[in-house]
């Protein structure tokens, strides 16, 4: 079932040709497993509803843990500029939701570094509101070490005249003396 739900993700329109039986078990597939969760979007058909699955999914108790090769599956479920977007957005989420320091510690240098080059203007004033929430994120040791790195690629974004301090537990992580 997991490899029917990762082919069908990449070729969603052989989806509508399956008998009802099929799609009731791809559904449950998709219900039930984590392979399901990631790539079961065209069940709906659209990958901005899938976004949001997915993020209030990241956001949940449930937590899911997501390969370095999943990740990147995710990313090639569309080459559009609007995934993209919606991609930078939840890796955001899957970050900023980490429920320890060591998980946020992990995240970052598995999903965000490696992806950083996808955020846009909104993504990065996203994930700078996203940091704001959680104690695991900004507070973290490796915080005064990653979120500059953070900074770097959003002051290309934002420019240099950006006011971080809008943000202040992340500017107490990139904050230097003036």
């Amino acid at each position: 079932m997991n490899y029917l739900m990762f082919y069908l993700a990449y070729y969603p329109n052989a989806y509508s040709y399956l008998s009802e039986d099929a799609k009731l078990k791809i559904k449950h597939a998709r219900d039930s497993s984590v392979l399901g969760k990631l790539y079961g979007w065209f069940i709906e058909g659209d990958l901005k509803k899938h976004f949001d699955f997915l993020s209030t999914w990241f956001a949940s108790e449930e937590y899911p843990v997501v390969s370095d090769q999943q990740w990147e599956h995710l990313l090639e479920l569309s080459d559009s500029d609007e995934w993209e977007e919606c991609f930078s957005k939840l890796i955001s989420v899957y970050y900023c939701t980490s429920r320890n320091f060591d998980t946020a510690d992990r995240v970052f240098v598995q999903v965000i570094l490696p992806y950083l080059k996808y955020f846009t203007k909104d993504s990065a004033i996203f994930m700078l509101e996203q940091i704001e929430t959680n104690r695991q994120v900004w507070d973290r040791s490796r915080a005064v070490v990653d979120h500059p790195k953070l900074k770097d690629k959003f002051d290309k974004l934002l420019g240099k005249e950006f006011d971080y301090k809008k943000y202040p537990r992340f500017f107490s992580n990139i904050h230097t003396e003036e």
